[in-house]
Protein backbone atom coordinates (compact mmCIF):
# COMPACT_ATOMS: atom_id res chain seq x y z
CA UNK A 1 0.00 0.00 0.00
CA UNK A 2 1.29 3.40 -0.90
CA UNK A 3 1.53 5.84 1.58
CA UNK A 4 -1.31 8.88 2.17
CA UNK A 5 -0.27 12.05 0.11
CA UNK A 6 -3.69 14.22 1.06
CA UNK A 7 -3.29 16.01 4.73
CA UNK A 8 -7.05 14.21 5.92
CA UNK A 9 -5.44 10.70 4.89
CA UNK A 10 -2.26 11.29 6.75
CA UNK A 11 -4.31 12.94 9.78
CA UNK A 12 -6.45 9.47 9.55
CA UNK A 13 -3.26 7.11 9.44
CA UNK A 14 -1.63 9.33 12.52
CA UNK A 15 -4.79 8.57 14.43
CA UNK A 16 -5.09 5.07 13.79
CA UNK A 17 -1.64 4.73 14.52
CA UNK A 18 -2.01 6.16 18.04
CA UNK A 19 -5.00 3.51 18.53
CA UNK A 20 -3.44 0.57 21.20
CA UNK A 21 -4.25 -3.14 19.97
CA UNK A 22 -6.57 -5.53 21.47
CA UNK A 23 -3.66 -7.14 22.26
CA UNK A 24 -1.33 -4.68 23.73
CA UNK A 25 -0.48 -4.91 27.66
CA UNK A 26 -0.14 -1.35 27.77
CA UNK A 27 -3.94 -0.31 26.46
CA UNK A 28 -4.01 1.71 29.79
CA UNK A 29 -7.26 2.91 31.84
CA UNK A 30 -9.16 3.82 28.92
CA UNK A 31 -9.71 0.85 27.64
CA UNK A 32 -12.82 -2.07 28.76
CA UNK A 33 -11.51 -5.37 28.61
CA UNK A 34 -13.55 -8.37 29.24
CA UNK A 35 -13.13 -8.66 32.79
CA UNK A 36 -14.15 -4.77 33.86
CA UNK A 37 -16.61 -4.86 31.72
CA UNK A 38 -17.79 -8.19 33.33
CA UNK A 39 -17.13 -6.69 36.72
CA UNK A 40 -19.50 -3.90 36.14
CA UNK A 41 -22.30 -5.82 35.09
CA UNK A 42 -21.61 -7.74 38.43
CA UNK A 43 -22.14 -4.36 40.45
CA UNK A 44 -25.22 -3.63 38.49
CA UNK A 45 -26.72 -6.90 39.30
CA UNK A 46 -25.87 -6.89 42.64
CA UNK A 47 -27.28 -2.97 43.26
CA UNK A 48 -30.31 -4.45 41.58
CA UNK A 49 -30.92 -7.62 43.39
CA UNK A 50 -30.43 -5.59 46.58
CA UNK A 51 -32.96 -2.91 45.92
CA UNK A 52 -35.52 -5.80 44.29
CA UNK A 53 -34.73 -7.91 47.71
CA UNK A 54 -35.27 -5.07 49.98
CA UNK A 55 -38.83 -4.31 48.48
CA UNK A 56 -39.72 -8.07 48.38
CA UNK A 57 -38.42 -8.04 51.87
CA UNK A 58 -40.30 -4.96 52.96
CA UNK A 59 -43.72 -6.30 51.21
CA UNK A 60 -43.41 -10.40 52.93
CA UNK A 61 -43.16 -8.68 56.24
CA UNK A 62 -46.69 -7.57 56.27
CA UNK A 63 -48.11 -10.47 54.49
CA UNK A 64 -50.56 -12.37 55.98
CA UNK A 65 -51.99 -14.37 53.13
CA UNK A 66 -50.61 -17.40 54.63
CA UNK A 67 -50.25 -19.41 57.67
CA UNK A 68 -47.63 -18.44 59.78
CA UNK A 69 -45.41 -21.64 59.64
CA UNK A 70 -45.74 -21.16 55.74
CA UNK A 71 -44.82 -17.30 55.80
CA UNK A 72 -41.74 -18.11 57.78
CA UNK A 73 -40.60 -20.96 56.01
CA UNK A 74 -41.63 -19.03 52.79
CA UNK A 75 -39.33 -16.45 53.50
CA UNK A 76 -36.31 -18.21 54.69
CA UNK A 77 -36.33 -19.85 51.81
CA UNK A 78 -36.71 -17.05 49.48
CA UNK A 79 -34.41 -14.79 51.07
CA UNK A 80 -32.04 -16.97 52.18
CA UNK A 81 -31.02 -17.83 48.32
CA UNK A 82 -31.10 -13.76 47.68
CA UNK A 83 -28.88 -13.48 50.36
CA UNK A 84 -26.83 -16.72 48.95
CA UNK A 85 -26.72 -14.80 45.85
CA UNK A 86 -25.32 -11.21 47.33
CA UNK A 87 -22.43 -12.99 48.76
CA UNK A 88 -21.86 -14.88 45.62
CA UNK A 89 -21.24 -11.20 43.83
CA UNK A 90 -19.20 -9.40 47.23
CA UNK A 91 -16.88 -12.62 46.87
CA UNK A 92 -17.03 -12.58 42.92
CA UNK A 93 -17.52 -15.88 42.16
Amino acid sequence: MSAPTHPRERALAAAWAQIPLAHDPTAGLGSFTRRRIERMISIVLAVGSVALGAQAFVAALGSVQEPEAWHVASMVANFGSLAALLVTYIVGR
